[in-house]
């Protein structure tokens, strides 16, 4: 390999490390729920939790209540003290109070968190050289 093929290589992997490095601290969020007036805290997902929480059931609807309540410390210390005074029977039945458009609006909230949604940084070369 010739000494400048070399040196791209050595920049390219400083910023993939330090990127690698970044993806593994997660990121959080306060979110307000105004039909609750409640705050709550999110977190984003590491690839592994995602599909993990894609996976949990067939429902999608049960997957996206999976997802909130698996990145909200909020949502889950709410669950064990409502499951504790016998409030609720299950852990995700707490994501019930909250509407399902403000689910969705959550769930995709902790998904950019994750890196899955959000603008693509990835364009053909034609465009960037134009």
């Amino acid at each position: 390999m010739d000494q400048e093929k070399i040196l791209n290589f050595q920049a390219f992997a400083q910023k993939a490390a330090r990127k690698i490095e970044e993806r593994k601290k997660r990121k959080r969020k306060s979110l307000y729920i105004g039909a609750l007036e409640e705050e709550i805290e999110i977190r984003g997902l590491t690839d592994q939790e995602v599909v993990d929480c894609n996976e949990y059931s067939d429902n999608e609807q049960t997957n996206d209540k999976y997802t909130m309540y698996y990145a909200s410390p909020t949502l889950q210390d709410l669950a064990k003290y409502m499951k504790e005074k016998g409030m609720i029977q299950d852990y995700l039945e707490v994501c019930e109070c909250i509407d399902l458009k403000d689910r969705n609006k959550i769930v995709n909230e902790i998904l950019e968190l994750s890196g899955v949604l959000g603008e693509s940084t990835v364009k053909e070369l034609d465009e960037i050289k134009k």
